[in-house]
This record gives structure tokens, C-alpha cells and sequence, in this order.
């Protein structure tokens, strides 16, 4: 337990009854790491999230890489573990062992002026937006709701 994160152990202690269920799991970037990713793998379960770049083994190559445009990605993999940068507006940084490393599809973008245009978005991001927006959506849900004492 020395030298994990809190948002490691949290994640660690609440995914002790899934473990060999095949489950996948999805959180942001206060809770990945490549160790905890690594380790809920060898447990049977899958992950993937956004992460800071400054993280403990997040590869060096990704942290500052070279987009030609949106769209764009690079990437490293190490066994089943896949880190990606992907230029969207903004880069983005992800680390999944539930994705496969190839095929990125086609996703929809508003570019200022309202044109909409076609780039390619990879499958752990992908998977990530479509599975997460649930969780993201409460928060913004609940954040706008006076929930309390009265």
C-alpha cells in the first residue's frame, strides 16, 4: 500500500468483488495510473482512463507529442496495457487494457464557426466517452440540483 495513491487504493479496495468477473471499469484522471492498471489486469479486471501526463510510468515519448493536426495519435503498448495521445481540440492522454490498439473510427467535431468535421477518434477513447458520460453527466446533474438541508 506504501507509495499508491489514494484514489489507487480506493480503486483497489472497491474493485476487491470483481475480481476474474471480466468487468470493465472507467474512471478519470484523479484515479489512473499505469501501476494500478497493470495490477487490476492481473486481477481480471479491465480499465481505462485519462491520465496525467506526470504520472509514475506514463511513457515519456507521449507527454509532449508531435500532432499534425485533429485527429492525430500516437502511441506505445506494453502487453495489453495501450497508452495513446490523441489531438482532439485539446491532446488527450489515456491508458486502457480494454481497447484494442488499432482501428480508430470516425467521430463528429464542431470547429469554431459551427462547421462540423469527420476525424478519427481511437477505440479507448471511444470507449472511454461512451462510458463515462454517464458518470460525468450525474456530476453536472448534481452540481446544478439543490440537494440538502432545507
Amino acid at each position: 500500500m506504501q507509495g499508491q495513491s489514494l484514489g489507487e487504493r480506493v480503486v483497489k479496495h472497491l474493485s476487491k468483488p470483481l475480481k476474474w468477473k471480466g468487468h470493465h471499469l472507467f474512471f478519470d484522471r484523479y484515479f489512473t495510473s499505469i501501476p494500478l492498471l497493470q495490477n487490476l489486469e492481473v486481477n481480471g479486471i479491465y480499465a481505462c482512463g485519462t491520465i496525467n501526463t506526470n504520472r509514475k510510468g506514463f511513457p515519456h515519448e507521449l507527454k509532449n507529442p508531435t500532432f499534425s493536426g485533429r485527429g492525430d495519435t500516437e502511441q506505445l503498448q506494453h502487453d495489453n496495457l495501450v497508452a495513446k495521445a490523441w489531438k482532439d481540440a485539446k491532446p488527450v492522454h489515456i491508458v486502457s487494457t480494454t481497447s484494442d490498439p488499432l482501428g480508430d473510427g470516425p467521430t463528429h467535431r464542431r470547429v469554431p464557426g459551427g462547421e462540423v468535421i469527420l476525424i478519427q477518434r481511437p477505440p479507448a477513447v471511444a470507449a472511454y466517452q461512451e462510458n463515462y458520460y454517464g458518470v460525468d453527466r450525474a456530476m453536472q446533474y448534481r452540481s446544478k440540483s439543490p440537494i440538502g438541508r432545507q
